[in-house]
């Protein structure tokens, strides 16, 4: 089986961590995991370390639906995250086809929507893994 996991983590934290803990069980079942992350980063430079792939991914723009201050914004925002999301997703798709993916996991609470979005575009099973804090409101 072959997964693409989607992530916007750029460093090692728990969650990463745990992504990186779990690879070696993953590949002694005979998962071929696929990170796609950006490129440079310390995550992406500790997964190639694990002897597993990566391939470069970006979101196309700011990500969330919150301002600075942690306020709802308006519907500018909304409607920028709408085409950031959309773009991200026809990444995604190309991504899913180029590594030939059987499932795509998101692994960033803001990579949930396009990862979706590209699952049901590619009819690509998609996995939802959560380990962000959401703020309530």
């Amino acid at each position: 089986m072959r997964v693409l996991i989607v992530t916007h983590s750029r460093n090692i934290w728990g969650a990463e961590r745990q992504l990186l803990e779990l690879r070696p069980r993953l590949l002694a079942a005979g998962v071929d995991v696929t990170l796609a992350c950006a490129a440079g980063t310390e995550l992406s430079a500790a997964w190639v370390a694990t002897g597993s792939k990566a391939v470069p991914y970006e979101p196309a723009g700011d990500l969330g639906l919150r301002d600075e201050y942690g306020d709802r914004s308006g519907i500018a925002s909304i409607a920028s995250q709408i085409r950031v999301s959309g773009a991200d997703a026809r990444r995604i798709v190309g991504l899913i086809r180029a590594t030939g993916a059987d499932v795509v996991e998101s692994y960033s609470l803001n990579a949930n929507v396009e990862v979706v979005l590209a699952g049901r575009m590619t009819r690509t099973p998609s996995v939802l893994d959560v380990h962000d804090i959401v703020v309530p409101g």
